[in-house]
This record gives C-alpha cells, structure tokens and sequence, in this order.
C-alpha cells in the first residue's frame, strides 16, 4: 500500500511539474509573438488568482485574448496598448515636435532635453580676428510632482571666444555678462559653468512659494529699472499671497547676492555676501480690465550699511494683443546726485491679429488662395524708452549696492531707445530685428531663425548686427533658455 501511494505521489509531482513547465513555454511563444509589434508584457489581473486558463488565437492582439479565472467567469483586458512607433517616427516627435524626453504617471512628470548652443562670429574686415566659436552643451529637466508642486532644473558647460569690446568688459570686472566668473581655456577662449534650479510649491489658490537658484524679472518690458535678468544667478525664496480672487496680491523676492573684487583670488573673504529683498503689493482692479498697477520696495544691507528704493510698475491692456506699461525709481540714498529713473514702453504681441489682418487671410484660405489650415504670419513689435538712475555708482565701489557678481540687478545704462520686432512664418522661420539707441553705443541685429522645435525652442539661425561702425556676422544652432546680453553691451 505503502508503496502503490508513492507511485501515485510521485505521478502526480510529474505531472505538475510538466503543466507547469508548458505553461511557462506557453507565455513564451505569447510573448515571442506579438514582441514585433509592441506587446511586450502580459499585465496581471488579480493577485490572489491561482489558475488562469489561457485560451489564446495567432492572430487575436493581446487586449482580445479571453481570459477565465478558476471559477469559470471571463476577464476581459481593456487596456488601450499603441503600438511600437518606428525609429523614424519617434524622431520625428522628440527632435521636431516635443520634449526629447517624457515620463508621466498619475500626477507625476519628467521632461528632459538637451541643451546646447554651437555658434561661430566674425568681425568684418578685420583678418587678423580669428573666427570665434562658442561650444556650449547641457541638459535641462523639469515637470511636476503632485498636483501642487513643480520643478526646473539646468546645467551646461561653455567654452567660447569674444570680441574687443567684450574683453575690455570682462577683464574690467572679471566677469562674462550675465554668465558669472570664467577661467582661461586655450589662451584665447575663457571656460564657465551655468546651474539654475526652482521648486515651486502652490499650497493653495491662494498661496505659493518659489526656492530656487536663477534669475528673477520684475516688469513687462525687454528691460527693467526695478528688478532685471542681466546678472548672474543667485538664490532666493519668492512668495505670492493673492486676497479677494486675485485682485490684491502681495509678491515678496529675499535673495543673497554676492559682490565680486576682481583683484582678489576666489575663495578670498572679499567675496561679500549680501541681502536683498524686494516687495510688491500689485493690485487687478475688477472694473478696469487689462489693468495691474504694483508697488515696489527694494532693500539691500550688509551690516549697517544698506541701500533702498521705491517704485512703480503698470501694464494697461486695452487689446488682448497689446500691452502699455511703464516703470519709475526713486532712489533713497543721499550719495545719489540722479535719484530718478523711468521706463515707458508698448508691445503688440501679433499687429495681424490686433488689426483683424488675420480675418483677410482665413478668408483666403476658404476660398482655396490659401491652402493651410492656420494663418502664416504672426507679427511681434515691441517699443520702450529706458533711463537709469544708477549709473554713477560702479557695483565694485559699493559691495551693499543693487548688485550680484559685480553687475547692477537692473537696467545699467544711462539711457536707451529700444526697437524690437520678430515676423513668425508658419511657426517655424523667423525674420527678427533689433535696433538699440543708448550713451554708449548704437546696435541693431538683424536674424534670420528656422525654428526646429517650437516645444524646446531649437533653432537654427544666422544674422548680423551692427554695433557702433563695426560690423558683425554669427551663424549657429542652439536650444538654450538663457537671455543673452553680450551682444548689446
């Protein structure tokens, strides 16, 4: 008896073991089979299932395959699966139409591009000036992570030449404009380094909070005498408190800014650490639309030394199109014989638009003139008037000054006139022009761009600008998000 039972013990092991094993064979030939056109898994239904008979066709998709749990009841997949895009196709969409890079699940996301600006210039008529380069390379990843809180983060490495005038600037302060401190690199080229990050938190509609490492703009002007990008990057913690849906608001920036002596080795104490915060309390007045008046208080103090100004800042937008604004400063210090400084300006985002030029061209495309289905043109103007009130004060005379790495956290000229204007064709080719005015030198740039990626901004582009009776000509590719204010120095 003894005997009979492990014979039939051990009929039964074999048995399993040899289900078990073609079972497994079985989701093998599943998944060689349907691996070509983008099925690769087979997603579990329920964890506590233990038997799953599987009754499968060759030619039935994965989502058709009927599905019996132990008790006889059909489980039906209705997982929607796309299928596997080609090597073409997928570059297609990542170089061309979006992000290099996305990840998303629930409230969670990740973005990722390449960061990059290979650019050559040369000085006309001058043949001793060998042609300049700048070879810049990084990466930039941001997205979300809940539904109240968002992130930015960005980092290249540089290396480029630069022109007379933008030497006799750098080695005045040690600095590249906007960019911070760089290193020789091959005796004619200087080396930096560019970091910028934020995490915002919105922790209700009505409260948000900003830590970061960048830049910050107070304005809506290509320039700004309260609060610009020009200098390097910095930290900071900015809050927004809104009141009485969104009409009041009150927006606060605390920042560490950083004097910079060019005569002292880097890691020297003479590398001032300072405090600046600036405060605005704007206002959205319900019964006038389009209108955002703000009030802003700067202070900036090392110790018992400090500095302090008042300003304003409005927008009126009568069009949807069109913004008018205008800045002043009033400068508190006694040291200050100019304490005076204003903006006043205009920017019609698409004249088309604004002056219903687009309705002619939709009336075109339904009679058959044009055959697009959107319009071609898209016209950007935009216009101000600049005056400073601190240009008497160099950054490094004044470690406590409105300053960061030896450039003035403002407009910095004494006076400008500025002209822009961008003509966007079908979105993707761009005829841009700009002509500046100013006590130190007269500039205009003209662009021609072929915008690659409108989602990540690449580009490639090649132009000329004029500064003062010497002319110049770049060409170049990039996708960077900086502002660049080397040429209008």
């Amino acid at each position: 008896m003894n005997k009979l039972l492990k014979i039939l013990v051990l009929i039964v092991v074999t048995c399993a073991f040899t289900l078990n094993a073609e079972g497994q064979n079985e989701f093998r030939k599943l998944h060689r089979g349907y691996s070509g056109r983008g099925y690769s898994t087979v997603k579990p239904f329920l964890s506590n299932q233990e038997d799953i008979n599987i009754i499968y066709g060759p030619d039935l998709p994965p989502a058709e395959w009927p599905f019996y749990d132990s008790t006889g009841n059909l489980i039906i997949d209705t997982t929607e699966i796309n299928p596997r895009k080609t090597v073409g196709e997928w570059c297609k969409e990542h170089f061309f139409e979006t992000n290099f890079i996305t990840a998303e699940k629930n409230d969670c996301s990740i973005n990722i591009n390449p960061l990059f600006i290979f650019e050559a210039r040369k000085m006309n008529g001058n043949d001793t000036l060998s042609l300049l380069t700048r070879n810049t390379r990084g990466i930039e990843a941001f997205g979300k992570l809940g539904g109240h809180i968002s992130y930015y983060t960005s980092f290249y490495e540089n290396q480029g030449g630069f022109f007379p005038y933008e030497k006799e600037y750098i080695e005045k302060y040690d600095i590249i404009p906007g960019q911070g401190h760089g290193k020789e690199f091959k005796e004619t080229q200087l080396d930096w380094a560019w970091v910028t990050g934020q995490i915002y938190v919105r922790a209700s509609r009505n409260l948000e909070f900003v830590l970061g490492y960048g830049k910050n703009f107070i304005g809506h002007g290509y320039r700004s005498i309260i609060l610009s990008d020009q200098a390097f990057n910095y930290p900071y913690v900015r809050s927004q408190v809104s009141l009485f849906d969104r009409e009041l608001f009150f927006n606060s920036i605390w920042a560490q800014t950083q004097s910079w002596n060019h005569d002292s080795d880097f890691v020297s104490n003479n590398h001032t650490f300072h405090n600046a915060v600036y405060n605005v309390l704007g206002w959205n007045p319900p019964v006038l639309r389009g209108v955002n008046l703000s009030i802003i208080h700067g202070i900036t103090w090392k110790k018992s030394q400090k500095s302090n100004f008042l300003a304003a800042d409005l927008r009126v937008s009568p069009f949807r199109e069109l913004n008018i604004y205008a800045q002043a400063r009033y400068n508190c210090d006694d040291i200050l014989d100019k304490k005076v400084g204003y903006q006043a300006g205009f920017e019609i985002f698409d004249v088309f638009e604004m002056l219903k030029i687009n309705a002619v061209l939709s009336f075109l495309k339904g009679v058959g003139v044009l055959s697009r289905d959107r319009n071609p043109l898209q016209l950007h103007i935009q216009a101000e008037y600049n005056s400073n009130s601190l240009t008497e004060i160099d950054p490094l005379q004044k470690p406590y000054s409105f300053a960061h790495y030896a450039e003035p956290l403002q407009f910095s000229l004494d006076r400008e006139t500025l002209f822009i204007s961008d003509l966007t064709i079908y979105n993707r080719v761009e005829i841009s022009l700009m002509h500046s005015d100013s006590n130190i030198r007269k500039y205009t740039d003209v662009k021609l761009s072929l915008i690659a990626n409108n989602t990540t901004g690449w580009r490639i582009y090649g132009g000329g600008y004029k500064r003062n009776d010497e002319t110049y000509f770049y060409v170049g590719t990039s996708i960077c998000p900086e502002r660049r204010y080397e040429r209008e120095m």
